[in-house]
């Protein structure tokens, strides 16, 4: 694989005459064999070092060779082909079905986590890299080297409109995850299983442990034991797999990798709540997505759209699911990714057969956000206080605000500082006690509080004498005492607070000259 952005569905079943698939019990196996055919002028392909021991060779007798003669091999099988499949169709509306129980549709598409944190590993054709439906959102990518200098960029369109309706910014589900392509299918929209295998190495040496991730496969082929574990090693190592369930309208578990338990696989359904006729059927489906008449993304501009069909435009759907899921909780195992979606899917609404699974892909739309009012208190007048809230939202001394969901009552509590009265609410509470509101719009209110009252705040002392004009007279203190006469006219400062009884900070004093 090459290193770049990422591609289909397919059902063929045809094989490549004379190159096999050969599986390896363990790593130096496969590095004999690979040393031994090398030698042998066979040149064979190293497809997977991880979990999957497995090379590609191109023998010249087209017979199945036998094991042995393949370095202790333990399978070996023909490497076939694998194909998108779609057609053009009506107009968009996946989305819109898989937030809703129930028909009729009513054109939103309602969700709470966007998939951000998870990587969506696309396989497929690629993407088209400048589509604005990804800007910003595709970190890397892989690809086959098909030889026709497209690389990674998608040169069918498949792969784009499933990324599109996986993770795009108008048409996709987890509309913030990261996606990373990996490209398999060549420009028209074929590729192998080998091809796959490798691919699938890529992937799990890529994918860092910890790193929520999802893997689409809308692609697939005949039965394939060497595909079966290839994609299982995914699952293993802790990437949850969708893969689409094939548009031949045959029995799914003839079909690999759709026939694997432990991936998730999906079936298409119509506007009308059918399942689409070219779907795949039977107990290996585990779940129905809208697969007919999907709008997304496409290949040639950064703008293209394009209306398809097919179980390919279905999984990335569930793909989407699985990323809003991981995203809710990341650390959730493939197993647990599919019991919330299996749980959350709507049941009876299906007009399936053939041991279809009654189930239709189903996101809970985030709860219903609260309108809320805000209420507003001021205080007023000379004195200081507090005012305080239950529910809490309201504490100030001068003037503050809170908000608080419709039709809340808030009860305030006015407490006056040192000195001061708390005199009384303004509409819509009256009194000195506590102020009910109830918050069915926006509220104001003011309590006011008094200071002490101006002039009144006397203090009584014993009355004494602070000056004596007599040449022997006394005073309180000592203090201007035997003074003598003062001649008329003249002035005598005269000292009063800070002395006997009188405070030092008085402001007022009762004199009398006598």
């Amino acid at each position: 694989m090459g290193a770049a952005p990422p591609a289909a569905f397919g059902a063929g079943s045809a094989t490549i005459e004379g190159r096999f698939v050969v599986r390896y019990a363990d790593r130096e196996a496969l590095d004999r064999a690979m040393t031994s055919l090398d030698t042998r002028g066979l040149a064979p392909t190293r497809l997977s070092d991880h979990g999957l021991f497995a090379l590609s060779v191109r023998l010249p007798d087209a017979r199945t060779p036998r094991l042995e003669d393949l370095g202790g091999a333990i399978s070996i099988e023909p490497d076939r082909i694998m194909t998108a499949s779609s057609n053009q169709s009506g107009p968009p509306w996946g989305l819109d079905r898989i937030d809703q129980r129930n028909l009729p549709l009513n054109n939103t598409y309602s969700y709470g986590a966007s998939g951000a944190g998870v990587d969506v590993y696309v396989i497929d054709s690629g993407i088209w890299h400048t589509h604005t439906e990804f800007t910003g959102r595709i970190p890397r990518s892989a690809y086959w080297d098909f030889g026709d200098s497209t690389q990674s960029w998608d040169c069918n369109g498949h792969g784009t409109h499933t990324a599109g309706t996986a993770a795009g910014s108008t048409y996709g589900v987890a509309k913030a995850a990261s996606i990373i392509p990996v490209k398999v299918l060549n420009c028209s929209g074929s590729t192998t299983d080998s091809i796959l295998i490798a691919a699938i190495d890529w992937i799990l040496a890529d994918h860092l442990n910890g790193v929520p991730a999802v893997a689409n496969l809308s692609l697939g082929g005949s039965a394939s034991s060497a595909v079966d574990l290839a994609v299982q090693s995914m699952i293993d190592d802790g990437i949850t797999v969708v893969v689409a369930a094939g548009n031949d309208a045959a029995n799914t578990c003839l079909y690999s990798p759709a026939r694997l338990p432990a991936a998730i696989t999906v079936a298409a359904s119509t506007i009308a709540d059918d399942d689409a006729p070219y779907s795949n059927y039977g107990s290996c489906n585990d779940i129905f997505a809208p697969g007919s008449g999907i709008l997304s993304a496409w290949a040639g501009s950064n703008t293209a759209t394009n209306t398809i069909d097919g179980t390919s435009m279905a999984a990335p759907h569930v793909t989407g699911a699985a990323a809003i899921a991981l995203q809710s909780s990341p650390t959730a195992t493939p197993a647990q990714v599919w019991a919330t979606i299996n749980a959350n899917a709507t049941l009876g609404v299906l007009s399936e057969c053939c041991g279809d699974p009654d189930k239709l892909l189903y996101i809970p739309p985030p709860p219903p956000v609260q309108p809320t009012q805000t209420l507003s208190v001021s205080l007023a007048g000379s004195g200081a206080g507090t005012v305080t809230s239950s529910p809490a939202g309201i504490s100030c001394t001068v003037s503050c605000s809170g908000v608080f969901a419709s039709g809340t009552t808030v009860t305030l509590f006015a407490s006056p500082g040192p000195n001061s009265t708390f005199v009384g609410w303004s509409t819509p509470c009256s009194g000195v006690g506590s102020c009910q509101v109830s918050m069915t719009t926006a509220r104001s209110v003011t309590a006011t509080f008094a200071g002490p009252p101006v002039g009144t705040d006397y203090q009584a002392v014993t009355p004494m004498r602070l000056m004596d004009t007599r040449a022997a007279g006394i005073t309180v203190d000592g203090f201007n005492s035997g003074m003598g006469q003062r001649p008329a006219g003249s002035i005598t400062e005269l000292q009063i607070t800070g002395r006997a009884a009188i405070p030092g900070d008085a402001s007022a004093v009762v004199l009398n000259v006598t």
